[in-house]
């Protein structure tokens, strides 16, 4: 089996920021008559200064690889490592299963592979030219321990992880590593026969964990929680006017001002046929002494877009927001969004980037 990755990059200069900011598509080509198999296709990109890392899923004669890759501003690759998992199932999650440390030259990895029905959870620290520094699996919720997301707090790291041996359900925990990937500690924060949950984001606030997902069972709610220092649930937050079909996906990330902003995608009306639904992009402020999401914006209101947001950064002057959506009128392709507000989280602009021949799988991380 072979799949090929194209990337494209692009620059979008200062209107974003003083440094550039770059986004990307990647689109997945099969060989005729060869059939997708066991390996996940996310590629992701994180700018760490003036570089670019580039990492995804993929298969080489069958056999699932995860690559790594570094280029300069210019788009010219400077390094690439390749590891290999043997007969291993790999789920690679979204941006956040990669982080760049602070203060260091390194980097971390976080996702789960699958062997004999087991699944573990697995980091890998990098160094700055992709070599392998250390590499763990924790399989502390047997038979099924799944990274999904992590990030930097006061001990080292923590890790946002999902598990659950049921089909249909899956449960949550929050553990937390040193620097060498030792386990400090690990607490369940949802059982699996609670729900359908599923964790995307992670972050340290003061002495709370934040933690962002959706409970896929039932009306697919999305959530926000606040979590103290020693993983004890403490708060369990649904955004309010929840639109039809559940919450759907929701994030968030602290910003320079030390606020934490959430932002989602959110159905409110379905389009039948072809059974899918018009989504609304909405931008909350998490108050967590009060325990209040407060709505800041919601952009697509008017049955605009049938898609999902991908990531929301900081830039000068306000934000940027990815995502996708469907375009109906050319076989239902994907294609993908970016825009810009202001820091009253009000829209300057907006455009769309695909290919010519997009065949359905276009993505854009920022």
């Amino acid at each position: 089996m072979k799949s090929i990755f194209i990337i494209i990059i692009c620059v979008l200069g200062c209107c974003l920021s003083a440094t550039s900011q770059y986004t990307y598509f990647n689109q997945l080509s099969l060989e005729s008559g060869l059939e997708f198999g066991n390996y996940d296709t996310s590629t992701n990109l994180e700018v760490v200064g003036d570089e670019l890392i580039v990492w995804g899923g993929q298969a080489i004669n069958g056999i699932p690889y995860l690559f790594v890759r570094r280029f300069d501003s210019s788009g010219v690759e400077i390094e690439e490592s390749t590891f290999n998992f043997g007969d291993s199932l790999i789920y690679i999650g979204g941006t956040n299963s990669f982080l760049s440390i602070p203060n260091s030259d390194g980097f971390l990895f976080s996702h789960a592979m699958y062997s004999d029905g087991i699944g573990e959870g697995i980091i890998m620290k990098f160094s700055s030219t992709l070599d392998t520094v250390w590499s763990k699996t924790y399989n502390e919720y047997f038979p099924e321990t799944y990274f999904y997301t992590h990030a930097t707090s006061e001990n080292g790291f923590v890790i946002a992880g999902e598990y659950g041996p049921e089909l249909g359900e899956r449960g949550t925990f929050i553990m937390e590593i040193d620097p060498e990937g030792e386990v400090l500690w690990h607490n369940e924060i949802h059982a699996p026969e609670e729900g359908l949950f599923r964790n995307r984001s992670i972050s340290q606030h003061d002495d709370k964990f934040i933690v962002s997902g959706v409970d896929q069972a039932g009306d697919n709610q999305s959530y926000i929680e606040i979590v103290s220092e020693d993983g004890i649930l403490e708060e369990h937050i649904e955004p309010p006017n929840t639109p039809i079909g559940g919450g759907g996906s929701l994030y968030h990330f602290i910003n320079s001002l030390d606020e934490i902003i959430v932002y989602q995608s959110a159905a409110y009306e379905w389009i039948t046929p072809p059974s899918v639904a018009y989504n609304k992009i909405r931008v909350f402020n998490l108050d967590v002494d009060g325990v209040q999401l407060t709505l800041e914006n919601e952009y697509f209101a008017n049955n605009e877009l049938s898609g999902s947001v991908s990531k929301m950064i900081e830039v000068s002057d306000g934000y940027a927001i990815s995502g996708w959506y469907r375009d109906f009128d050319n076989g239902n392709s994907r294609k993908a969004w970016i825009m810009k507000i202001d820091d009253d989280f009000q829209q300057e602009w907006y455009t769309e980037l695909s290919y010519d021949d997009a065949p359905g799988n276009a993505h854009l991380p920022l």
